[in-house]
């Protein structure tokens, strides 16, 4: 049995994000297994309490005073570290902390993607220490040369952290990300009336990020017939940022205003209303680490229709409709065949659903595990 920290900081709020939602799930399943003695490490009271009540008796948390990007992060981190001598820190994100923790401690960290050094241009107004970290091939390769065994959500990740950073690809594990619905049961009246859906509608979940290239998706539905926007509203659902405003512009100057609707953030009861509700959910995301959107939608039998790049493929496989970036006819094409063949559109739905099942938290577990 090895003495493991988990650093958990990487949930930052109750309304959890992408890395705080793998944070939460792997965690929660890591704990409930007896094969080591686990130590949590968060900066929260209330994610403690609201998060992780029912875990109190069986696992010791350390509540944090500083962020996990935090420079005072480092001296607090090696105090623990000093005082519980522990075999493996394991974060569920790498960061720069990761290089000051010495040697005699295994440092196990994911790393989902590399989204700020293939499009660094997209971070131009980003903060300095950022841009230095995040965004810098010579420093990524310094900050991650120090990780003693780097994790991959997915075959694509780890192939560019081999082709633009050179890492050793025999330093790299690739594991799945999961999902599980626990059959949510939401009041799907009270949803409809918060949200004023009253109306059919296709579906995007994600940031307001460029590349995830939401000014396209915005573009390809406004050149819909406008018999089927009369039958189905855009809605977006995602993180309002600096960028929302370019995309309300655009929607504006093409008088989409009345067919597209803009939804900051939800919890995660209301998402799966939303997935299960959508006629379809358009992805034309140019790169995704893994692709937990994708997953999560064909989990509620709602067809996928997304680029064929990065780690796309490895979410869907042959059970959604892949197309090639900017190949508009095909994107049409897809969109006309579900709309109009319901056979078609219920083989991809249930097709969907059976390929969801290959990935669960459970097995998550297991694969980080192994690692260990």
């Amino acid at each position: 049995m090895k003495k493991i920290i988990l650093d958990g900081r990487w949930i930052r709020s109750i309304n959890i994000d992408g890395i705080g939602n793998f944070t939460l799930n792997i965690i929660k399943k890591l704990i409930q297994s007896d094969k080591n003695e686990y130590i949590l490490l968060l900066n929260s009271t209330e994610i403690e309490e609201k998060m992780f009540s029912n875990e109190f008796n069986s696992i010791r948390i350390i509540q944090v005073a500083n962020s996990i990007n935090s420079i005072k992060s480092i001296l607090e981190i090696r105090k623990i570290i000093k005082e519980i001598k522990p075999d493996i820190y394991f974060s569920p994100c790498y960061s720069f902390l990761e290089m000051f923790l010495g040697n005699k401690i295994i440092k196990i960290s994911v790393i989902h993607d590399l989204i700020p050094i293939i499009y660094s241009n997209l971070f131009k107004k980003a903060s300095f220490k950022f841009k230095l970290f995040f965004c810098n091939k010579i420093a990524q390769k310094i900050f991650i040369s120090k990780i003693d065994k780097i994790i991959s959500v997915s075959e694509s990740t780890k192939k560019d952290l081999n082709k633009y950073l050179g890492i050793n690809l025999n330093k790299i594990s690739v594991i799945t990300e999961g999902f599980e619905s626990n059959n949510i049961d939401f009041d799907e009246n009270y949803i409809k009336n918060k949200y004023n859906i009253d109306f059919e509608f296709f579906l995007f979940v994600g940031r307001h990020e460029i590349y995830k290239n939401i000014g396209k998706l915005i573009e390809i539905y406004s050149k819909l017939d406008i018999e089927i926007k009369n039958k189905y509203k855009l809605v977006i659902i995602g993180k309002f940022n600096e960028n929302t405003n370019i995309f309300l512009e655009q929607m504006n100057n093409l008088k989409e205003e009345k067919n597209i609707i803009f939804i900051n953030s939800v919890s995660f009861d209301e998402l799966q209303f939303f997935y299960k509700k959508a006629k379809i959910l358009l992805h034309f995301s140019l790169y995704e680490g893994f692709g937990l959107t994708l997953l999560e939608s064909m989990a509620n039998k709602t067809p996928v229709i997304a680029y064929n790049t990065s780690s796309i493929p490895e979410v869907v496989s042959d059970s959604g409709i892949l197309v090639e970036i900017d190949n508009e006819k095909q994107i049409f094409n897809a969109i006309e065949k579900l709309l109009t063949d319901n056979e078609f559109y219920d083989f991809i739905s249930k097709k969907g659903l059976e390929r969801a099942k290959y990935f669960s938290w459970e097995k998550t577990k297991e694969q980080i595990e192994a690692i260990f």
